[in-house]
């Protein structure tokens, strides 16, 4: 169990440093493509310079944490498979692996319930400012 929470851990890791990297696609455009990721829109002949909202900043990092979440049941279904091929015939062994399936799918579905739900509030709450 230890591995699957190091390889876990070393994906968050990976995909939190991952979505916070700014990719730039050439030297002159590099400023205006940092501050159009960072929330930030700016115009060449003026100066004003706009914040993103506070609900496109919370619904991202739902949605990233929900994807994290998404990955893990991932991990978990290849683990749940792995453990119910090697069982062979020890009827225990083949038992927590479907009963570790059936856990995963139950929380999948309600992690696709909690994503849309977010979808739904943050639309509705977009539309309202």
């Amino acid at each position: 169990m230890k591995v699957f929470y190091s390889i876990f851990l070393i994906l968050v890791l990976f995909f939190a440093t991952h979505t916070s990297l700014v990719q730039a696609n050439s030297f002159n455009s590099g400023l205006n493509t940092t501050a159009n990721s960072g929330g930030f829109t700016s115009n060449a002949n003026n100066v004003s310079v706009t914040q993103e909202s506070l609900t496109k900043k919370v619904t991202t990092i739902l949605q990233v944490l929900l994807s994290l979440v998404g990955v893990f049941f991932l991990i978990l279904m290849f683990y749940a498979g792995y453990r119910w091929m090697t069982a062979r015939e020890n009827a225990s062994e083949t038992t927590k692996a479907k009963d570790m399936i059936v856990n995963a799918v139950i929380g999948l579905i309600v992690i696709l319930s909690a994503y849309a739900i977010t979808m739904f509030i943050s639309g509705y709450l977009s539309s309202l400012s």
